[in-house]
């Protein structure tokens, strides 16, 4: 696990006090990235702004697994998610993460590493 990775889930962890809010993502996601990320340009700290779809298979027979909310839904809906995060629960914590995993997961709201922010936000529930 790269040093800046173990950042984002020690401060996910040992600030699980703190709020979850917009600007604490942007900085998960901006020190995961801070060198860039290979050969295209990614949108580092900030939602995603583009068109998204998990896709899988040979060029002309692609099939599409997911299709994430339209990227001009993404700031409302990450919103919704982050009050929910904040909020009181009956829920176990073990189900709380669960869902804000797939709850994140589904969103998309980054262009690229969901999947590291999903664990730390699961980390944070």
């Amino acid at each position: 696990m790269r040093r800046i990775e173990t950042r984002s889930i020690l401060d996910a962890t040992q600030q699980a006090n703190q709020p979850l809010a917009a600007a604490r993502l942007f900085g998960w996601h901006h020190a995961l990235f801070s060198t860039g990320c290979g050969l295209y340009l990614l949108e580092v700290g900030a939602w995603r702004t583009r068109f998204m779809q998990v896709v899988s298979g040979p060029m002309g027979q692609e099939r599409v697994h997911y299709q994430a909310p339209p990227a001009d839904a993404v700031d409302e809906q990450m919103q919704q998610f982050l009050a929910w995060c904040n909020g009181p629960t009956e829920l176990g914590p073990v189900l709380k993460a669960g869902l804000a995993h797939f709850w994140f997961m589904t969103i998309h709201p980054f262009d690229d590493d969901k999947n590291r922010m999903a664990r730390a936000i699961a980390d944070f529930s």
